[in-house]
């Protein structure tokens, strides 16, 4: 049975008013899934048209041998028929702002569509089951602690975010709470409440943003009880997560996200998998258990800019047992690529999952002079992943397949899978 601190009602004090309407009581004034009320079919077919308009005139204009693929969604594709469940408890990361709500009450939830007014939320039917109550009860427990909230337009208080990650095929959490500095009063009282909300928490970190900002995380973090990782797993991967490591919200979809990028590699015996923006080198690592399973040996070598990324891939190399074929490299890819462009390096298939800036020109150029046979383009943003097929196509690649997948029901987000041929 889970342990929950008592009184997890919201506060009126700092929330705008809210309508129970509709299968979100509070979706009017939250704006975070603004296709709520709109028939799954539907958000798959209206996400059919904007990728065919986006990549329709690029397909033409390069007379490309394919077509926009229907939409991968949840439980149902564009175009199926058929009854179609509307997509529940899906988000495994999520997080709550805290404000001052009088009389020692903190206000938790999110935020006003427009506004840093807090909608209190008791429960939300797009997180995972009991996401919400934990962070909920984080505030409850600051109350009962005398941690008092932040506040924003005086820059003081202390309790800033808590954030929430539910494990997919795990049964861990982990807890990562948000503060002005690093000094906390009643600090192990508030940490034993904390681990006594729910009894999967197995870490409890802390993360301290001094700075007047709208991001959520700060430079600095600690881990307060528990392990230094959570675990989770991805198709046959498993996978350790650090409180600040980018590990995706929708790990149902990321499996199938993950599986059309891994069979657009067609990977052979000897190849060299250079995995561009890597991150904790999930994508790359995937594909070379996948390859590994099958007896077809592989070379993987993973580039990211950010040193926690690479600490984690290399981290998560040794608990898959891939170090005997993976190596990861701490730099910024366009300048990496340039480099290795100019040595004359080579490799076979070339994976990149680029910010929603997209990739750079000279990113490109570089990749395109390394001549790999295979290039998978994975993307957060279609419209600058149009942009950059564009200069693919001009350096000698040709898309052959083109997959949208529906990352975030409920909004109008799309996720793509382009793989190109030399």
């Amino acid at each position: 049975m889970n342990r929950r601190l008592p009184h997890t009602d919201t506060h009126d004090h700092a929330t705008s008013k809210i309508s129970c309407e509709g299968p979100c009581p509070v979706m009017r004034a939250c704006g975070g899934c603004e296709w709520l009320n709109l028939p799954y079919r539907k958000q798959l077919t209206r996400k059919q048209h904007a990728m065919e308009e986006l990549f329709g005139p690029l397909i033409a204009e390069l007379d490309l041998d394919c077509s926009v693929e229907p939409v991968r969604g949840m439980g149902a594709n564009a175009g199926d028929t058929g009854k179609i469940a509307s997509p529940r408890g899906f988000r495994h990361k999520a997080a709550s702002p805290f404000a001052p709500a009088g009389k020692n009450h903190i206000a938790s939830g999110f935020f006003a569509r427009g506004t840093h007014r807090i909608v209190g939320v008791p429960d939300c039917c797009v997180e995972a089951p009991g996401a919400r109550a934990i962070l909920n009860s984080v505030a409850r427990a600051a109350e009962a602690c005398h941690i008092p909230a932040y506040e924003e337009d005086q820059c003081r208080g202390l309790l800033r975010y808590a954030i929430v990650r539910m494990g997919y095929h795990t049964d861990e959490v982990m807890l990562t709470i948000v503060t002005r500095e690093r000094r906390m009063p009643h600090y192990r009282q508030f940490i034993t409440a904390l681990q006594n909300i729910d009894e999967r928490i197995t870490i409890v970190a802390q993360n301290i943003n001094p700075k007047m900002t709208n991001a959520i995380l700060g430079g600095e973090s600690h881990i307060l009880a528990g392990r230094a990782r959570m675990r989770d797993r991805l198709l046959s991967c498993t996978f350790e997560i650090s409180p600040t490591a980018f590990y995706q919200t929708n790990p149902e979809q990321t499996e199938v996200l993950y599986q059309l990028a891994i069979d657009g590699m067609d990977l052979k015996p000897g190849d060299v998998l250079l995995d561009a923006y890597c991150g904790s080198g999930t994508i790359g690592m995937c594909a070379a258990a996948e390859a590994k399973a099958a007896g077809i040996d592989i070379t993987l070598l993973g580039i990211e800019r950010n040193h926690f990324g690479v600490r984690d891939a290399v981290r998560n190399a040794e608990v898959n047992d891939l170090c005997d074929r993976s190596r990861f490299i701490e730099a910024d890819a366009t300048e990496y690529l340039q480099h290795a462009a100019r040595r004359g390096e080579h490799v076979d298939v070339l994976a990149l999952d680029p910010p929603r800036a997209g990739s750079t020109p000279a990113f490109i150029e570089a990749a395109c002079a390394m001549a790999p046979r295979r290039i998978v383009y994975i993307s957060c943003n279609p419209h600058t992943q149009e942009r950059d097929l564009q200069l693919f196509a001009q350096g000698g690649y040709r898309m052959i397949r083109m997959t949208p997948v529906d990352m975030f029901p409920h909004t109008s987000h799309v996720e793509t899978v382009a793989v190109l041929t030399r």
